[in-house]
């Protein structure tokens, strides 16, 4: 008995420490929670006020989920509500994942962010000489290489296909030299998933599935819109045309070779783990997926977007490795949108703080996500608030009078 008193000891110990530490956590989690009761009532309100079918959200304060929800219609016909399980296309926060991947390749030592990309694609030639010569991952995942965006080429083509993307890129236009200046290009995010296959001999669809949402059990999750749409809760796509919402199709362009840019669909649930994920230097259910210093690279500003600011509360926007970078009132803001036919996200993480935001809608080009996630950033940072929404409603209101005044 006397031998055994030490190890009695150490297990209370252990027990008393534990359940002080859940509670230490759980007061904080409600904490956070708290200052969101208001939440419910502000989102219902833009429903109306700004003409959204539906919408979901996924709020991670201290590294701990504390709200998933959906407001609104995933169907307004059959006026099937959004949950948070719905899935919603996320369009381009879609190359946050693809960087991700290419991270933990990277950790592998199958990849190098600063080996050039010939070195990957032995086919690879742009018109620009020095870039088709010196152009790494870096550059690719940060749009650097100067090309323009040809967007037509995947957008008019959907049978577009590796070989095809490959064979016309000596004959598409540079806008600006070579690590100049910041031009978004969706084709060098297909590519860069085309290099994580060449490296593995896997398709970025295993990839994605294997490395990142098995890994956090993101099991509500879709690569494609028919994978979506073959699930029984999906958001269908709206936009809106004189004031009234019209379903609208899928986007269908997004073939194979362009998915990596933007084919990801997620629920608020799912996208909460993703947070979880990035919020915690790349842990998740105390496994490390990615190394921090990896996270750090794929976080970090690259390539300016925005030049000097007289504004004292946000300093110049930067492109990382598939994010928008900047600080914002005091905190580092590592966020990206999407935008893709009748829908729209916005991914919002602050690292040191252990915040992460999604916001999802069934609403073509709406500019909710990007302010509601501002809207609960400064909630849940202790900023005296802005109230993004507000200003947007006051200034719609203002259009609209102008508009009437002048017919």
């Amino acid at each position: 008995m006397k031998k055994l008193l030490p190890y009695l000891f150490l297990t209370l110990t252990n027990l008393v420490h534990c359940n002080l530490s859940w509670a230490a956590e759980s007061s904080i989690n409600l904490e956070a929670a708290s200052k969101l009761s208001d939440l419910d009532k502000k989102i219902e309100k833009a429903i109306i006020d700004f003409n959204l079918p539906g919408l979901a959200i996924a709020v991670v304060a201290d590294g701990q989920v504390i709200k998933t929800q959906g407001y609104g219609f995933r169907d307004l016909e059959k006026k099937f509500p959004v949950t948070e399980n719905t899935q919603f296309s996320i369009g381009s926060s879609t190359k946050s994942f693809t960087s991700f991947l290419l991270g933990t390749l990277v950790d592998e030592g199958k990849l190098s962010w600063d080996t050039q990309v010939k070195h990957y694609l032995p086919d690879w030639v742009l018109q620009d000489e020095v870039a088709s010569e010196y152009t790494n991952l870096t550059d690719m995942l940060s749009h650097r290489t100067g090309l323009a965006r040809h967007e037509v080429i995947w957008l008019a083509n959907p049978d577009l296909n590796i070989k095809t993307l490959m064979e016309k890129l000596p004959h598409l236009e540079s806008n600006q030299e070579f690590r100049q200046s910041f031009i978004y290009n969706n084709h060098m995010y297909a590519l860069a998933g085309h290099i994580a296959e060449k490296v593995t001999g896997r398709d970025w669809e295993s990839l994605i599935q294997e490395r990142i949402l098995d890994k956090l059990n993101m099991d509500n999750t879709s690569l494609d819109y028919q994978a979506m749409t073959s699930s029984n809760n999906f958001a269908l796509p709206y936009l809106e045309k004189n004031q009234v919402l019209v379903q609208t199709e899928f986007n269908k362009t997004l073939t194979d070779v362009m998915r990596p840019a933007g084919s990801i669909n997620s629920s608020a649930k799912d996208m909460s783990k993703w947070l979880q994920l990035m919020v915690a230097g790349g842990i998740y259910d105390q496994k490390q997926l990615l190394q921090a210093q990896t996270l750090a690279k794929i976080q970090s500003p690259h390539t300016p977007i925005t030049g000097f600011t007289n504004d004292a509360e946000k300093s110049p926007m930067h492109y990382g490795l598939g994010w928008f970078t900047r600080t914002y009132r005091g905190h580092y803001q590592v966020q990206h949108g999407g935008n893709i036919d009748g829908f729209t996200s916005a991914v919002f993480t602050y690292p040191n703080e252990n915040i992460g935001i999604v916001v999802l809608t069934n609403k073509n080009a709406s500019r909710i996500p990007h302010v509601l996630a501002l809207d609960i950033s400064e909630i849940l940072l202790d900023l005296k608030p802005q109230n993004h929404l507000k200003q947007l409603t006051a200034h719609q209101q203002r259009m609209a009078q102008q508009q009437q005044s002048e017919s």
